[in-house]
């Protein structure tokens, strides 16, 4: 369906910020998703491994990418597929498109679950705070997940 492209170990995929005409699909090797890459609050988001894609919100949307996306392994293979060929397949084959919309609400269910969680985590430090009561054991774990993710810890693998 698309192209297929090799890159080397640390080689950028596409920048946050760029254009979004197209989404890719890793074919080998392993893609890392950074947020503010170089930047003093720069920020693993997610890890992308063989099988998985990225970068289909924008291609689908047109808004510039939100983040970087770079090859953690040399050799890494991605199938890049443009805007008109995803059209062409969705028309030609619409179960494969249905796997990868599978796919896209399986994600976003995981990142609503994760909104829910830290919207719940900062009420109950609020509450905690405001009322002078001890943090439980399970607030101060989501706490301290949080942080660790806010500066740059590894996040997770979709």
């Amino acid at each position: 369906m698309g192209k297929l492209k090799t890159y080397h170990q640390d080689d950028v995929i596409f920048c946050q910020g760029d254009e979004s005409k197209s989404m890719f699909i890793v074919r080998k090797g392993r893609v890392g998703v950074i947020l503010d890459r170089g930047s003093d609050h720069e920020n693993f988001l997610a890890e992308f491994l063989s099988g998985q894609f990225l970068g289909e919100m924008g291609m689908l949307d047109s808004l510039p990418r939100s983040a970087t996306a770079i090859a953690l392994d040399e050799g890494t293979e991605l199938e890049e597929i443009c805007e008109e060929e995803f059209q062409a397949e969705f028309e030609q084959n619409p179960d494969q498109v249905f796997v990868l919309m599978l796919q896209m609400a399986a994600r976003l269910h995981r990142t609503t679950g994760s909104y829910i969680d830290v919207c719940r985590t900062v009420r109950e430090t609020l509450d905690a705070e405001n009322g002078n009561l001890p943090k439980s054991e399970d607030l101060q774990a989501r706490i301290s997940k949080y942080t660790s993710l806010a500066a740059g810890s590894p996040a997770a693998t979709y």
